[in-house]
Formats: C-alpha cells, sequence, structure tokens
C-alpha cells in the first residue's frame, strides 16, 4: 500500500475514534487496506518454528479466551513493572478481558512476563513464544531486555493476544519497519476486530476473513461513519478464495489446500461443493496433512465428493490415525464397528473408539458405550489392552 493510502487511513480512522458518532466517510479501499492488514498480521506466524525456514506460514484464529493472569519475574524487575502493567492495562480495556497479577511463584499464570539479560549472541531484544494447548487454551510469554521496554513491551503483548506476524507494509506497532512504540490507528481497529465474538479461536482463513468484515464495518459504522459503510469489503471477501488458490494453494501450500477442502467441503462462508471440497482434501492428503487424509478417508467411505470405495478409505484413516488424529481414530472405529470398507470387528471397534474416547474426540464415548453390551467381558478386556498399547505411529 503507498505512503498516501497508509496516511489516509490512519487520519481517517483516528477522527473516527476521537469523535465518535459524528460521520467520518471510509472509502471501499479503505475497508479493504483494514482486511489485508487483518489477513497479513493476524492469520500468518512469523516461521520460526522448526522446518519453516524464515518464510511466514499460515495460520488459524488465535485470541485468549480467559481472563489473564499476569506473572511477572526476571532481573530489573521492580523498575519497569509500573510501564509494562500500564500497557497490559490498556490492552485489556481495548479487547474487553480483565486482568490479575500474581505473585511471582504462583505458575497459574496464562500471560508470564519475563525480564531477561541480552546475550551477545542473541539476534533479537524482545521476543514472544506463545503455546495453545489441547483445550484451546492460549499461554502467552513474553521476554523484555530491560534497556528496550519502552520500545517493545507492546509489541510483544500484542503477539500474546494474537497477533503473530510482524508484517512491515502497514503503520502498526507489529512493524519493525515503522517501529511504533504504542498503538497506531490500526492496531487499536484490528484489536476490535479480533475481539469481536464473531472471531472463534481456531477460525480457518475464509471464514475469518468473512467474520473480520462483518466486525469491522459494524465498528466503523458504531465509530460515525455512514451507514452505507456496511455493504464495504464484500469484493475482498468474494475474491478471497480465489486468492488463496492462486497465491499459496497452486503452489503447494498443503495448510492453505486443507484449508479449501474444509471450506468447500463444509461451507465455510462460502457456497458448498463437495468435489471441489475432495480435490482439495486429496492434494493435501497426498502432502501428508493428517486432517485432510481424515477427511479423505471418510469421503471415500461414504461417497462425499467422490464415488464411494470404503476399502480405499481405509487406508487414508489409518495413515491419518498414525499422526494422532481424532477424527481419524474415531472413524476407524466406527468403520469396525459397521463394518465399512473391513471386516466387522467389535474387538478392534472398541480399541480405535476408546483411544478417540481418550482424546475426547467427538461422539467417541457415546458410541463407546452404545458397542459395550454387544460385547463379552474378555472382548472388552482385548479392547482395553489393544488401546492401552496403541500410540501413534502404531497400526
Amino acid at each position: 500500500m503507498r505512503a498516501f493510502s497508509r496516511a489516509v487511513l490512519a487520519i481517517a480512522l483516528t477522527m473516527a475514534l476521537a469523535r465518535p458518532g459524528l460521520a467520518a466517510p471510509v472509502s471501499e479501499s479503505e475497508v479493504e487496506t483494514y482486511l489485508q492488514a487483518f489477513y497479513e498480521i493476524l492469520l500468518f506466524t512469523t516461521g520460526q518454528n522448526p522446518g519453516e525456514g524464515n518464510q511466514p506460514q499460515p495460520r488459524v484464529v488465535g485470541k485468549v479466551t480467559e481472563p489473564l493472569r499476569v506473572r511477572m519475574i526476571g532481573p530489573e524487575l521492580d523498575q519497569h513493572r509500573d510501564l509494562i502493567l500500564q500497557k497490559i492495562k490498556r490492552l485489556t480495556e481495548i479487547v474487553g478481558l480483565s486482568f490479575t497479577v500474581l505473585d511471582a511463584r504462583d505458575e497459574s499464570e496464562n500471560l508470564l512476563v519475563e525480564m531477561y539479560h541480552r546475550r551477545p549472541s542473541d539476534n533479537f531484544r524482545c521476543r514472544a513464544a506463545n503455546t495453545v494447548n489441547a483445550r484451546g487454551q492460549r499461554r502467552g510469554h513474553v521476554f523484555i531486555y530491560p534497556p528496550a521496554v519502552n520500545q517493545c513491551t507492546t509489541h510483544e503483548l500484542m503477539h500474546a493476544l494474537g497477533f503473530a506476524h510482524d508484517y512491515g507494509k502497514f503503520d502498526t506497532v507489529m512493524s519493525y519497519v515503522y517501529r511504533s512504540t504504542d498503538l497506531t490507528p490500526i492496531d487499536l481497529m484490528l484489536l476490535r476486530v479480533l475481539y469481536d465474538p464473531r472471531l472463534k479461536p481456531g477460525m480457518r482463513w475464509i471464514p475469518a476473513i468473512t467474520a473480520a468484515r462483518d466486525a469491522l464495518v459494524d465498528k466503523l459504522v458504531a465509530d460515525g461513519a455512514p451507514p452505507e459503510t456496511v455493504e464495504m469489503g464484500r469484493r475482498f471477501v468474494r475474491n478471497f478464495p480465489e486468492m488463496m488458490k492462486r497465491e499459496f494453494a497452486e503452489k503447494g501450500n498443503v495448510e492453505i489446500q486443507a484449508q479449501l477442502g474444509y471450506a468447500y467441503t463444509f461451507a465455510e462462508a462460502i457456497p458448498k461443493d463437495e468435489i471441489a471440497g475432495y480435490y482439495w482434501f486429496r492434494r493435501a492428503a497426498e502432502a501428508g496433512n493428517a486432517g485432510a487424509q481424515a477427511n479423505v478417508g471418510v469421503s471415500l467411505i461414504y461417497g462425499r465428493g467422490v464415488s464411494a470405495d470404503p476399502p480405499l478409505g481405509i487406508p487414508w484413516l489409518k495413515r491419518s490415525a498414525a499422526q494422532g488424529h481424532g477424527g481419524a481414530i474415531f472413524n476407524l472405529g466406527m468403520a469396525y464397528r459397521d463394518g465399512r470398507g473391513v471386516a466387522p470387528d467389535p474387538v478392534e471397534a472398541y480399541k480405535w473408539l476408546a483411544v478417540a474416547a481418550a482424546q475426547r474426540a467427538s461422539g467417541a464415548e457415546a458410541n463407546l458405550q452404545r458397542l459395550v453390551p454387544q460385547l463379552t467381558a474378555a472382548q472388552i478386556e482385548e479392547g482395553k489392552r489393544r488401546a492401552g498399547s496403541w500410540k501413534p505411529d502404531s497400526p
């Protein structure tokens, strides 16, 4: 985006925030700029995981869904504590989260702020290491180099709140080009959009950008933009799936291939097309994506987007299950229970359903309990033995 356009956007949003309730005209290009910023800053990670190199990697929506429990540790903390807490307070007020500060010995935090002394070999002053557990709960860990506390604290806290990509194209606190030390108008709006309840943790790209558009235009109108603003951004959303294909899926990005499979198969904010869904799932499955492999298996067993051929579906489920995918494990249990693609085998069904239930796969526990009355005590014991000895990468 040109510097002039960035300046226009910043001025327009600053006026809207400063004078809510007064008409603040917004153009189609400005709405699309917000959506482009949302996509590039929130739907990518910076590519610092093993095997990713330095290339940004696609991700799903991430956000904090619980009150923040903040623990602060490290050298020189006393002299910087107030500034850090001021920044946390401002951010939580914007996104509607509460926060409490824990004792330094209380390790029940979901946000750890650690002051650290930088080593000469370190190529960063501050950084964030954020994780999401199996229940979708987010934990942030930010490292702050004391001499840089004013320059990078807000940046790293934004990472903890769900801003993943250090992208330089937009005038934002996330940019290493603009190097803002405080929130810019774009940051303020993107925080509000991300923490709108329509944006759910784990949302894939197409439903996320659709929900982001809806949240964005509503907030612009609430800030004083004309009512017709609510129709803006639809062109961006309409063109988004084709951009995903052109820029990512066709170039071999497996994550985006799988996301297109989900979007078309389950009508995630676009018309349902099971044939297209199967095509993209198959491409991602052949490249090793566990979710796509599970969906290829299900599609072949039940004839979803492809002619039914249950025996061909079973190996795909097993390949996915070997990676620990709960949906594949559950569907293997159902296949052995019902004799779809394999000979009926209630003991093997018990094994797979028990493993799936242990992973809290949807429907697994209920189907396991329905199966139990049909088995002898010996069969149940054997099923438990097989389930107990199973681990990913085992048959």
